[in-house]
């Protein structure tokens, strides 16, 4: 994966829940609540990285004149 997906992505959220995982003095809900959590803000900045891909798209569409058929997509998290 390209570094500048995983810091816009911020998969290395998900180091926090791995390193909680590792822990003996931590009870399984808070390791849930953790990964839980991790998931909510990896979902969160996954849909502002998509809306700014489509800002962009629409900037080069509107001020460079590009002409855009259709956008595919595929299913994220």
């Amino acid at each position: 994966m390209h570094p500048w997906i995983t810091r816009t992505v911020e998969v290395p959220k998900l180091d926090y829940h791995f390193e909680i995982e590792k822990k003996k003095d931590v009870d399984e809900v808070q390791k849930e609540n953790t990964l839980k959590e991790c998931i909510r803000k990896t979902k969160e900045n996954t849909c502002k990285f998509d809306e700014n891909i489509l800002l962009n798209n629409h900037k080069m569409i509107d001020k460079l004149g590009w002409k855009m058929n259709k956008i595919i997509s595929t299913k994220s998290i």
